[in-house]
């Protein structure tokens, strides 16, 4: 199984952003590469986003057409 999560350093030890379903005290292999700030910014950024417009859906309550009439052809 593989899994990728940022996580943040402290004091020599690495803390996850979210849980992974890993039991404890098995063996992993760690790549540690320092995100660059923008782009975790950049990421937060686009969370806030998604979340705002997932909560903010768009509807008219107007009347809907059917397919044909939408495709009505004179």
């Amino acid at each position: 199984m593989e899994t990728q999560v940022e996580g943040t350093l402290v004091d020599g030890v690495v803390r996850l952003d979210e849980n992974v379903d890993i039991p404890n005290n098995s063996r992993v292999t760690i790549i540690i590469r320092e995100l660059d700030q923008n782009q975790s910014e950049q990421k937060a950024a686009l969370q806030s986003f998604l979340k705002r417009a997932d909560d903010r859906r768009f509807t008219s309550e107007g009347e809907r057409f059917s397919r044909d009439e939408l495709h009505e052809r004179h």
